[in-house]
């Protein structure tokens, strides 16, 4: 029965090493979709401010850790504007920046994962 105890609590240091490691994966993943969003939006003549409103938080969820990244809505930052600069209106262009920063980031992140996955299972 110590054999089966033993596994249990191994098992268990596992899935909290897996879970410290995939937050850590959201969250490095999630910076560097900001980064590259802020750098995509830099430059907009008529709202220089816009990027500096782009943030992101991690948080966790019933299923494991979720990454918010996008303007916070701030007059200041000009972050109410993100809908029209990464999707466009009828007067004015897209200027797409969150989402070429996620395709971007895809990759780089499936990686990650997979190497925690692969860490933990080895």
């Amino acid at each position: 029965m110590s054999t089966l105890d033993d596994l249990a609590v191994e098992l268990g240091r596992m899935g909290a090493e897996a879970t410290r490691q995939i937050k850590g994966v959201v969250d490095r993943g999630s910076a560097n979709v900001k980064r590259d969003a802020k750098q995509f939006s830099t430059g907009i003549a008529h709202a220089p401010r816009y990027p500096r409103s782009i943030t992101y938080t991690v948080t966790a969820t019933s299923s494991g850790w979720a990454g918010e990244i996008g303007p916070e809505n701030s007059a200041d930052d000009q972050g109410f504007l993100g809908y029209v600069y990464e999707f466009g209106n009828a007067t004015t262009a897209p200027n797409a920046h969150l989402g070429p920063a996620l395709d971007r980031e895809g990759p780089r992140f499936l990686a990650a994962l997979d190497d925690v996955v692969r860490g933990i299972i080895e």
